[in-house]
């Protein structure tokens, strides 16, 4: 005889571990990567204080929420699942922009602040070139 079924108690269908990342797709020219040091084309890390100033510096643009983790949650909430997302989401407007989106992703996500936050950011040059600047921000 096979073994008795039992009653899940869970209190989450799913529990996602992961890095915060918030992508901003902002327009831009030459003129602008020059004056931030970055490559059209090309991809390169930065630090907190870099991120911030091509934050500022930047033209209005598209923030959207990811990761793995993160689009793992928001499709189980946006499918009626109870969901968790175990990651560090910094205090500032990225995580601000974070924890909206993946609260705003279904009737219930929790969050749970303990890892990383990354900033990606892609400056766009007419219809097809990009360039890229990542920061791990730790806090």
């Amino acid at each position: 005889m096979g073994r008795p079924m039992t009653q899940n108690t869970a209190q989450y269908d799913v529990c996602a571990v992961g890095n915060a990342i918030v992508d901003v797709l902002s327009p831009c020219d030459d003129a602008f990567l020059t004056a931030q040091s970055l490559t059209p084309g090309s991809m390169q890390l930065v630090d907190e204080t870099q991120s911030a100033a091509l934050y500022d510096a930047m033209a209005a643009g598209v923030e959207a929420s990811g990761g793995s983790a993160g689009n793992t949650v928001a499709g189980v909430g946006s499918f009626g699942g109870r969901a968790a997302y175990i990651g560090k989401v910094a205090p500032d407007t990225l995580g601000g922009v974070f924890s909206h989106d993946i609260r705003a992703s279904g009737d219930y996500v929790e969050l749970a602040h303990i890892i990383v936050m990354i900033g990606a950011f892609s400056f766009i040059l007419g219809k097809s070139a990009r360039s890229a600047a990542v920061a791990n921000i730790e806090t």
